[in-house]
């Protein structure tokens, strides 16, 4: 959409401007909720915001309903609300579910890195190599996701992990793990 506003077609303006507003709505519910430092905090002030955000997502549809009506099926315009008609049930799932981010964003970043490091990763020598490689991968993307240093929660998880009992096996994860090196 912003792609057919930035091509010239300006009267994609007002549905960018209803986008603008729903971030405006999302950012004002994360101001609130960091006050209280909690994610509990975030998903309650998301659930109270996005009953504002209801409406606004109601009028993107119904403009990008209407405004399909005028467009030539070869128009960027066309081609980029027709996309959004076709996805609109996914487009809505975040008003149902404070848990889910507005976009998904943070997800698409780091699946840059993988395809990035694709051509990389071609010659991993063999098919067990790219497996494990892709375990390695899981685990450093796990701990960014958590604030983990992952050089550091590797070098104390391969020396842990043979002395502790499979029933404390989720401590070693990287959403649980406590450094037992000293600092």
């Amino acid at each position: 959409m912003f792609e057919a506003f930035t091509a010239g077609f300006i009267k994609m303006e007002p549905l960018l401007a209803m986008i603008r507003n729903l971030y405006r709505i999302e950012h004002e519910a994360k101001e609130k909720a960091e006050a209280k430092g909690t994610e509990t905090a975030l998903f309650k002030a998301r659930k109270v915001a996005r009953q504002d955000s209801v409406q606004i997502v109601d009028d993107i549809f119904t403009f990008c309903r209407n405004i399909l009506k005028t467009e030539l099926p070869s128009s960027p315009v066309f081609q980029a609300v027709n996309y959004a008609l076709n996805i609109e049930d996914e487009l809505k799932k975040f008003l149902e579910n404070p848990k889910l981010n507005l976009d998904n964003n943070p997800a698409e970043a780091m699946q840059r890195s993988i395809s990035i490091g694709r051509r990389n990763w071609l010659f991993t020598a063999s098919e067990t190599g790219g497996q494990n490689l892709a375990i390695l991968y899981s685990f450093a993307a796990t701990c960014k996701a958590n604030g983990v240093n992952y050089r550091q929660w590797l070098e104390d998880v391969l020396v842990r992990i043979n002395t502790t009992p499979a029933s404390q096996i989720d401590s070693l994860l990287p959403h649980n793990w406590k450094n037992s090196q000293p600092k």
